[in-house]
C-alpha cells in the first residue's frame, strides 16, 4: 500500500509511513491506519460526515420551527457548515 506512503491517518493526525499496515475505507476510499481503523471501530471520515448530517437535519427541523432563530441555533448552524465543509475537504 505504498500509495498510501505520506497521508494523514485522519484519526490519529499522523503520516501513513512506508510498511504500516493500511485500511482504507471501501466507502470513501480515506486510508487509515490498521491500529486506527480497529480502534475507531471504522472509518473516521465516514462517521463524522453522518454525524453531522444528523445534526445539521435536526438543527434545520428546529430551525423550521420557530419563527426567529435564537442566537444559540444561529451558531450551531455556523458551527455544522463548518464542520461540514471542513469535512467535506478532507474527503
Amino acid at each position: 500500500m505504498d500509495e498510501y506512503v505520506g497521508k494523514i491517518c485522519p484519526y490519529c493526525k499522523t503520516e501513513i509511513k512506508e510498511g504500516e499496515d493500511v485500511k482504507v475505507c471501501p466507502e470513501c476510499g480515506i486510508p487509515h491506519h490498521a491500529a486506527c481503523w480497529e480502534e475507531n471501530k471504522g472509518c473516521t471520515m465516514h462517521l463524522l460526515r453522518s454525524t453531522i448530517a444528523r445534526f445539521y437535519f435536526s438543527a434545520k427541523l428546529l430551525a423550521r420551527s420557530s419563527q426567529t432563530l435564537s442566537a444559540t441555533r444561529t451558531s450551531f448552524l455556523s458551527g455544522c457548515r463548518k464542520m461540514t465543509a471542513t469535512a467535506l475537504r478532507m474527503a
